[in-house]
């Protein structure tokens, strides 16, 4: 089967990039409902620590979202369960629906020098306040030996 070209122009073009992006005639639902479809049809939103004008996650969802209000986040995730934080390819926050994809993943050992990997043992530590940082990494092969 040959692969059949496309021509569109250039308008066409880029009505198509800012619709998939959604920044443009998207029609997303008004407030939280509204945040949630965007995270899901753009796939993840980057969580970011930087905050200039705001963090750019809530930057990302004021310019999709009519009616966008920061707890709306915190409520997806902590209340209602339909989005949950992981490493996308950086820290995101993801749609629940997607949750199965990352599972693979998430149950894989980590590298020894990953932040998923830091991360564990800051858990385990917290856990286990009387047991050393050392006990730690060995138990979970961060140790070169």
């Amino acid at each position: 089967m040959a692969n059949k070209k496309i021509k569109i122009s250039t308008e066409q073009a880029r009505n198509l990039f800012l619709n998939r992006q959604l920044l443009f005639n998207s029609k997303l639902p008004k407030g939280k409902t509204g945040a949630l479809r965007a995270i899901e049809k753009l796939g993840y939103v980057q969580i970011d620590t930087i905050n200039v004008i705001e963090r750019s996650h809530h930057i990302v969802l004021f310019t999709r979202c009519p009616e966008y209000k920061k707890d709306y986040l915190h409520d997806l995730q902590a209340k209602d369960k339909k989005i949950f934080e992981y490493w996308a390819h950086a820290a995101s926050f993801v749609p629940m629906k997607d949750y199965r994809f990352y599972l693979p993943t998430m149950k894989r050992k980590p590298k020894k020098d990953s932040c998923i990997a830091l991360n564990v043992i800051c858990l385990k530590i917290k856990e286990n306040m009387d047991i050393s940082v050392y006990r730690f990494c060995n138990e979970i092969n961060l140790l070169d030996e």
